[in-house]
């Protein structure tokens, strides 16, 4: 029986296209930088990351910069391997695949932060980070339901990449500026 209290680092993605493979164990309550543990970036249906530590450097520098809790667990997603992605119902090329993205919900005094205000800090922490990114701002109620909405940020090789979902859809844009909430 496989141990549930610990994960499994397989790989370190070192940017641009490198990976070096690793077999790390490490207790899943163990601190990958101040605030977040190893639980909340494997992937959950296995234990295990792909583990990228340009992407957790700038997720904590998010939460320095911006005092806010920022959650990934409770149906958000850090690191996604193909089944668990193609369950939730990912692209097929998603960077969650290789351990460059998370989807958070950010909460300053217990209350949640709107996603587009996340997404300004994020844009802002790339460009001081000089990484390309994708920012998907997934606004309340994208689904239908009475989510409050939630905030994708991955780290890309290619351009900068922004886009929206609301009631409608997805919305492809050019800057930040485009969503009107």
């Amino acid at each position: 029986m496989a141990d549930i209290t610990k994960g499994r680092i397989v790989k370190i993605n070192m940017g641009k296209g490198r990976f070096l493979d690793c077999d790390i164990r490490v207790p899943l309550i163990t601190y990958m930088d101040d605030n977040f543990q190893l639980h909340e970036m494997v992937d959950p249906t296995n234990n295990e990351l792909i583990y990228y530590p340009k992407l957790v450097y700038i997720m904590q520098d998010a939460r320095d910069t911006s005092g806010c809790e920022i959650r990934v667990k409770n149906g958000l997603s850090w690191q996604r391997f193909e089944d668990y992605n193609r369950l939730v119902g990912g692209s097929d090329t998603s960077i969650h695949m290789v351990g460059g993205a998370t989807d958070s919900k950010w909460y300053l005094n217990g209350k949640q932060i709107h996603p587009i205000h996340c997404a300004y800090i994020m844009q802002e922490i790339a460009n001081r980070y000089k990484v390309n990114c994708e920012i998907g701002v997934y606004l309340a109620g994208y689904d239908g339901s009475n989510t409050l909405g939630y905030l994708h940020f991955a780290i890309t090789e290619g351009d900068n990449y922004f886009y929206y979902y609301d009631t409608k859809g997805k919305h492809e844009i050019q800057s930040l500026k485009e969503i009107s909430i």
